[in-house]
């Protein structure tokens, strides 16, 4: 009797000590699912209770293996797009240089000879240079200084205005400006004539040529052309 005890006694032992261990072993796996990173999916899965957890965490992984990877975004804007925004100053300095009483009034946008706009130039034509060699990071950075650059020249012009001249030089200036006034005023031989004292004014002037301005001016005065 006391053997047939002790037996059950000990298969009792094992039976514990198996059941303690397969329990372990389940905690141990449901751990390692739950502290997994994985991805986030789109859409949802139902979450059903009638599965064990760590079948439920499995198909989510599985689901996330058949869709495509997700592509990271860009650190930079691509250099076509720094492209388009040099490309932007150029137009903006192209009007400005096209408008002959804003370039009159403010010549030192336009020469490189001073502080500001010589920068401005120097960052322009490194960018003329460069650019094709640049990474997108790179030709960022660059073109973000061709507009600083750019705006700086410019906010210097529009504060030196007139001052650009000694003293007779504003006092012709001033006569250039009303003499593009009138000639935008009227039209034919005047026009032309005016136009032509402003082109000797600002040869006088100015220590470069604008002759987009002058053109512009010019045919600004012209009268319309006749259909035939």
């Amino acid at each position: 009797m006391s053997f047939v005890l002790i037996l059950g006694v000990c298969l009792l032992l094992v039976w514990l000590s198996l059941a303690v261990r397969q329990s372990r072993r389940e905690i141990d796996h449901y751990q390692h699912f739950e502290q997994v990173d994985f991805p986030e999916v789109d859409g949802e899965l139902p979450d059903d209770p009638g599965f064990p957890l760590h079948q439920q965490v499995t198909q989510r992984h599985t689901a996330q293996r058949y869709l495509p990877p997700r592509q990271p975004a860009p650190l930079y804007p691509s250099k076509q797009r720094s492209a388009e925004r040099v490309e932007a100053v150029k137009q903006r300095l192209g009007d400005l240089r096209t408008d002959l009483v804003w370039v009159i009034e403010h010549p030192s946008l336009f020469d490189g000879n001073t502080a500001e706009s010589g920068l401005f130039f120097e960052k322009l034509g490194t960018w003329d240079d460069e650019h094709r060699y640049l990474s997108d990071r790179e030709a960022h950075d660059l073109a973000g200084s061709v507009e600083d650059a750019f705006t700086q020249a410019r906010r210097a012009a529009e504060r030196v205005g007139l001052d650009f001249y000694d003293e007779p030089g504003r006092e012709e200036a001033e006569v250039a400006v009303k003499l593009v006034t009138k000639a935008r005023s009227t039209t034919g031989e005047e026009a032309r004539l005016l136009m032509d004292k402003v082109a000797e004014i600002l040869a006088r002037l100015l220590p470069f040529d604008v002759p987009e301005a002058i053109s512009a001016a010019t045919g600004s005065t012209q009268p319309p052309s006749q259909a035939p």
